[in-house]
Formats: C-alpha cells, structure tokens, sequence
C-alpha cells in the first residue's frame, strides 16, 4: 500500500515558501547522498517534505528532463497521462492521471512557473493545483486537492548538480495521514532515481 502511493510523487513533481514555516526539519533518511526531511506546517495533518542531493550530471541536462513535461509518462512512475493545457514561456498548465498497484487512479491539474537563469546556472522550478482547469472529475478517478512543491537545480562545478525538493501533498481518497506521510517520504528516492536514469539514458534528446 505505502509503495503504491509512491504515484503521488510523479507529479513530481514541490511548500513553494519553505521559509514562512516556523516549524524545524527533521531528518528522516539518508542514502547515498540523498537526505531527506521532513517538518509539520501550521493547519494541515501532511508534513512538508525536503529532499537534498548533488548529482554526477551537468545542470543543464537535469533542467532539461525535468522540464520535458511532454515525455513524463516515459519515465516517471505510474504516470499514465499527461496533457498541457496551456503553455507559455516559463508558465505551464498540465493535466496529469497516474495508475498505481491496489489503489484507484489519482489525477490532478497543476500550474507550473519556471524560472530559469541559464547564465547563473541556476534553475527554479514550482507547482500548485491549478484551481477550475482541467478536466472534469472522472468516476473512478481520485482528485489530487493538494500539490505544492518546487526543485532548485544550482551548478556546483562542470559536472556536478546540487537539487532541493520540496514537496507538500496528499493523495486523496480515504487514504490515512499517517500512511500518506510515510509513502511520501519512501516514494522520493524512486523519483529521484527516475530523473537520473533519465538524464543518463545515452538514447534520451529533447
């Protein structure tokens, strides 16, 4: 059931103001470079979550596969359907439906604003519901309500990406706090794992 609910994360993918919360992060996991953690925010059962890593891969190159959106169904996890509703340079509406084991389809709309500093070598990247776009709700399929998180890709050296991730939702449905707070923090290493297999993948272009 927790590694089901790992379909949440492929929204991948993030509080978008981490710093108007007054609460400390703990940390909650560590491996291979990957450190998680996680804190409570005022008014709400899910806790914000913050992942930080530094990655063997040129920034430029990891902005590319995360802002891919287009192709997200063929390599992010569960994700079965994404459809962009409106683009514009560094703004984007898009529709997405996951399909997980032992749990029913989940969907959600979300606006994405990007802002990009090529010349910084610095990439910002954040999400929220978009509020009244998208589809109607469909029977059968769960309505993601909560969806805010960003990425922060930063250069570190010519072959060297530091990422932070943040990520504040809940999949909906009947599914418990406390196991929706779990599978959330399982599920990151997965999509990270997702975004670097990508990046490597020789056969992969934009």
């Amino acid at each position: 059931m927790i590694q089901s609910i790992i379909l949440v994360l492929a929204g991948l993918t993030f509080s978008t103001n981490p710093g108007a919360n007054p609460h400390p992060w703990v940390k909650v996991n560590e491996d291979q470079g990957l450190v998680i953690w996680n804190r409570d925010i005022p008014g709400s059962k899910i806790r914000e979550l913050k992942a930080v890593v530094v990655v063997d891969f040129p920034v430029e190159k990891i902005w590319a596969v995360i802002d891919d959106i287009e192709k997200y169904t063929e390599f992010m996890p569960y994700l079965e359907e994404v459809q962009v509703l409106e683009k514009e340079p560094n703004k984007v509406v898009a529709y997405h439906r996951l399909d997980a084991p032992l749990v029913s389809e989940r969907d959600y709309t979300l606006l994405i604003e990007s802002t990009p500093e090529p010349e910084k070598r610095h990439y910002f990247r954040s999400w929220k519901i978009a509020e009244g776009a998208g589809p109607q709700i469909k029977d059968g399929i769960v309505r993601v309500r909560v969806c805010d998180g960003s990425w922060t890709l930063k250069s570190v050296g010519p072959n060297k990406t530091h990422l932070t991730y943040f990520l504040h939702t809940h999949p909906g449905g009947s599914v418990p706090m406390w196991i929706a707070n779990k599978a959330n923090t399982v599920s990151l290493p997965a999509l990270f794992e997702a975004i670097t297999n990508r990046t490597r993948n020789s056969r992969w272009t934009r």
